[in-house]
């Protein structure tokens, strides 16, 4: 526990009471009392705020399951505090495993030789299970599944991807399926960083929200955009191949808008939406807004160098990740 204390006598003896405190009541619960820090002690530049002193914290109590940040002033309930962390993990990482998740791209034949290659030497390095979904066979592409293709539309191809994902999910137990384009470029990092908030046995649809008429209360309707990359739990990934509700009219029907707007509301699943993905490249936003988050996804290989975007905005945070073995073959 570090109390954030002063030099002053009053407010010394302010956190040394604290301490005192704290002490007294794990003796009356007959626990082995917590290290308590005051960290007007310690001979550290800026001790008053959390980053210089975290490692300091690191060296010093490196099997410490929970670090607690206080004031001198701040009422314990040692009792009450402990139980609360219990129902944690102090293990838990910030980010879930890449192990429970399926990447698949969206490709064609016309775009494996130029795209994939880039694909496959960025963001793809950090992906445990992915697969490519093509219209043809490729030898030099093994782990690519052959769906239906389309110059426009992509409905029957994507519906095809999700027929073909959700048999890989089911057999695997993986909890998501991420869909993406050829030309999108993705941080896997902070799209598992992300995922960390939802629940993955619940119907949840993740991306960048477009909305289509939406002045019109009877047909209008909302939809995740394609480009920007999507997230898909299992349990809605099965629903909707199961689902008669989500048979593509035609199979060049727009297969965003309407596999995941018109076939997710007639399900009854709200698309959630983050401003973290994105449908177009990094020059066509504003330099602040982007400054104001950490951006998950980019789209388009156009006029711009794909390596270049990734490297700017996204090599740092997956370097961080754990090196993950070969990639599946599922």
């Amino acid at each position: 526990m570090v109390i954030f204390s002063q030099k002053e006598g009053y407010h010394a003896a302010h956190a040394d009471y604290l301490r005192k405190g704290i002490y007294e009541q794990a003796s009356a619960l007959e626990k082995e009392p917590p290290e308590v820090v005051l960290s007007h002690e310690l001979d550290i530049k800026g001790s008053w705020t959390i980053t210089p002193l975290s490692i300091y914290l690191s060296h010093r109590f490196p099997n410490a399951k929970w670090f607690f940040f206080c004031l001198e002033n701040t009422v314990i309930r040692l009792e009450k505090l402990l139980n609360l962390l219990e129902k944690f993990s102090s293990s838990q990482s910030s980010s879930i495993s890449s192990v429970k998740t399926y990447f698949a791209v969206k490709t064609c034949a016309k775009y494996h030789a130029d795209r994939i290659p880039i694909i496959k030497n960025s963001w793809a390095k950090h992906a445990i299970n992915l697969g490519y979904f093509s219209d043809v066979a490729d030898r030099n592409l093994r782990e690519a599944y052959v769906v239906p293709n389309t110059t426009e539309g992509h409905c029957a191809k994507t519906y095809g991807i999700l027929q073909e994902a959700d048999k890989i999910l089911t057999k695997n137990g993986f909890n998501w399926l991420v869909i993406s384009d050829d030309d999108t470029i993705f941080s896997v990092a902070r799209l598992l960083r992300l995922l960390t908030c939802y629940n993955p046995k619940h119907l949840v649809a993740i991306g960048e929200r477009y909305g289509f008429r939406m002045w019109d209360n009877q047909f209008g309707y909302q939809y995740l955009t394609g480009g920007a990359g999507m997230v898909l739990s299992a349990p809605l990934v099965h629903e909707m191949v199961m689902s008669d509700a989500c048979n593509c009219p035609s199979a060049t029907t727009p297969d965003d808008m309407y596999l995941f707007g018109v076939c997710l509301s007639r399900l009854g699943v709200e698309p959630v939406h983050s401003p973290m993905f994105h449908q177009a490249r990094p020059a066509d936003y504003a330099t602040a807004y982007l400054a104001s988050q950490e951006p998950i996804s980019f789209h388009k290989f156009w006029m711009l160098e794909p390596m270049d975007v990734y490297n700017e905005w996204f090599a740092e945070a997956d370097n961080a990740l754990p090196k993950p073995p070969k990639h599946t073959e599922l």
